[in-house]
């Protein structure tokens, strides 16, 4: 790497950051962060266990239950016992938490397109290689609405 790429690469985070900030800013009168609508999103399209969430996420677990924990006291989240371990629960969004997601889309959809930021293939496949580079685990949606994780 030499001078040039990282001026691009230093160029890219102040873009995500700026972003970021302004996706959170439009989530906050919805009781949201990016966090926690990240979280909704993947919920909904697959319910599954705290342990998934926290290799998706690539956090820790107390960070899952803080996450869990708002979700649960905003009525959006509920956990399922699982009847072949009675420790374990299955957590997915309640209807009012699929209301809630979509209220957060629709907001977040404005600004991206406010913004006029729309992602081409070619970028969307350049975001996915980032992922897989950085090993973090990128969603792959396909046509159902279920999650296949990729190993990065």
């Amino acid at each position: 790497m030499n001078i040039d790429e990282l001026d691009d690469w230093l160029l890219y985070t102040r873009v995500m950051r700026q972003l970021l900030r302004r996706i959170d800013r439009v989530l906050k009168p919805l009781r949201l962060n990016r966090e926690l609508w990240d979280l909704m999103e993947n919920l909904h399209r697959q319910p599954m266990s705290a342990t998934e969430v926290a290799g998706i996420f690539g956090c820790r677990m107390g960070s899952v239950s803080r996450y869990v924990a708002t979700l649960e006291m905003n009525g959006w989240l509920q956990r399922r016992s699982v009847p072949a371990d009675r420790r374990a629960a299955t957590l997915e969004l309640t209807g009012e938490g699929a209301s809630q997601l979509q209220r957060a889309r629709e907001v977040v959809l404005a600004l991206l397109s406010e913004c006029k930021i729309v992602l081409a293939e070619p970028e969307r496949e350049l975001a996915k290689t980032l992922c897989s580079k950085l090993k973090v685990q990128a969603p792959v949606y396909v046509p159902d609405h279920r999650i296949i994780m990729r190993q990065g």
